[in-house]
């Protein structure tokens, strides 16, 4: 189910910011927007949408039919129909950490493309937790020790998740770390965003504690007394495009409240239409919490 809430929030953001530097009430004509985000052994779903306003996320529109092929290492490993009114397609074909991965669609209107890959997982070490009582909130300070390959640029995100027994969720943290970028305005100072992105360029090679709170409040926003929580901490391995394209979403929501100064291009991998494709290695870490 994680897998799922990224893709859809990925998906929300990208049509917010289709239109980043435009007109609020400019409509525009249909920009195909494809997006998927590619786990090794599980399945591969895509998503194939139009977005017609620049200012409405629940102005999408169907460009299907379409045919959607799947490449794994340079050869054609499956293709599918997608039909009208359909916006995903789940392909069976599953891919291995380190496949090069591209994905075509085409409809009568539009061809899209974007290659990817599948980065290895960087494992979770260890894993600490305490607890810190403050005036405002009580909150629960994590520590995640991995160790950063040494011989390549890496990128990666942190998440974590709340699991109740019918729902798993994304919650709000502080993200404090040193390491995880921030994006701040100049201009209005208390507009900060973050969402948990950082890259090795200053710990190439080594292994690091990273360290995130997260307010027990949010943590048992929507629990109840008898309500057993879970959380999931997700040590996400990125692709460039992938981290560029989160970066870039993080740059145009702190800037959001300052139009008249612009807001960065966001950025894309897929080639004839907007959207990204990106590989993800993922290690995890599942702990239960009580109040």
């Amino acid at each position: 189910m994680q897998r799922n809430i990224i893709i859809l929030l990925i998906s929300t953001l990208l049509v917010v910011a289709c239109e980043s530097d435009l007109d609020m009430d400019i409509h525009h004509d249909t920009t195909a927007v494809m997006t998927s985000l590619i786990y090794a052994d599980e399945p591969i779903t895509v998503s194939l949408y139009g977005s017609t306003s620049y200012n409405d996320t629940a102005d999408v529109a169907c460009i299907t039919p379409a045919v959607v092929a799947l490449y794994i290492n340079g050869a054609e490993a499956e293709t599918l129909d997608m039909a009208e009114q359909q916006t995903t397609v789940t392909f069976d074909t599953q891919v291995a950490t380190g496949d090069s991965v591209t994905i075509l669609a085409t409809t009568d209107d539009v061809s899209l493309s974007a290659s990817t890959y599948v980065p290895t997982v960087v494992n979770i070490m260890s894993f600490d937790t305490a607890t810190t009582i403050a005036s405002a909130d009580t909150t629960l300070d994590i520590s995640v020790r991995f160790r950063d390959p040494s011989t390549t640029a890496d990128y990666y995100q942190l998440r974590v998740y709340r699991i109740l027994a019918d729902t798993t969720e994304i919650i709000d943290c502080d993200y404090s770390d040193y390491l995880f970028y921030v994006a701040t305005s100049s201009y209005i100072s208390t507009v900060t965003t973050s969402v948990g992105i950082f890259n090795d360029e200053l710990i190439n090679g080594k292994t690091y504690d990273l360290a995130v709170s997260v307010p027990k409040s949010n943590i048992f926003a929507a629990a109840t007394d008898s309500t057993d929580v879970s959380l999931r901490v997700e040590l996400m391995h990125l692709t460039y495009d992938y981290y560029c394209t989160i970066r870039s979403l993080i740059a145009a929501q702190a800037y959001l409240l300052l139009p008249v100064f612009g807001t960065p291009t966001i950025y894309s991998n897929v080639s004839g239409g907007y959207g990204i494709v990106s590989g993800i290695g993922a290690s995890s870490v599942t702990i239960d919490i009580s109040k």
